[in-house]
């Protein structure tokens, strides 16, 4: 079952997260700092990123920092419990995959995830 790296000092958030994510056929690994997140990505099979905002020692940034250090090439998407168009921009700018707010239906979070493994098998020349 393929591993999604959920980064976020947001508890309730990455529970909700985790919650669609299984219904997608996935197995979310949680945490809430920057440390444990490279620690993750360093020995375990992750494929996809969602990271909040903020983390217990970092932020998004940093997330996008130490994937692109790794050459993993791995999506990152954002999630924010904030409607804040400006960090949604930046996000995009700095190389996230996607940013999502709050209320964004379950159903069009599947499909982000979806274009985000998939896009990634492309990169990488794998089936997902």
């Amino acid at each position: 079952m393929p591993e999604v790296l959920v980064a976020s000092s947001d508890s309730e958030q990455s529970q909700i997260l985790a919650t669609i994510l299984g219904h997608c056929g996935l197995m979310p690994v949680l945490c809430s700092s920057l440390k444990e997140a490279r620690s993750l990505l360093a020995h375990e099979s992750i494929r996809l990123v969602f990271c909040g905002d903020l983390l217990t020692d970092g932020s998004f940034r940093d997330m996008l920092q130490a994937i692109s250090n790794s050459r993993s090439g791995l999506p990152l998407i954002v999630f924010s419990s904030l409607h804040d168009w400006k960090l949604h921009f930046e996000a995009l700018q700095l190389g996230a995959f996607d940013c999502v707010g709050p209320t964004l239906p379950e159903k069009q979070i599947e499909g982000i995830v979806d274009n985000a493994l998939l896009s990634a098998s492309v990169k990488t020349g794998t089936r997902s």
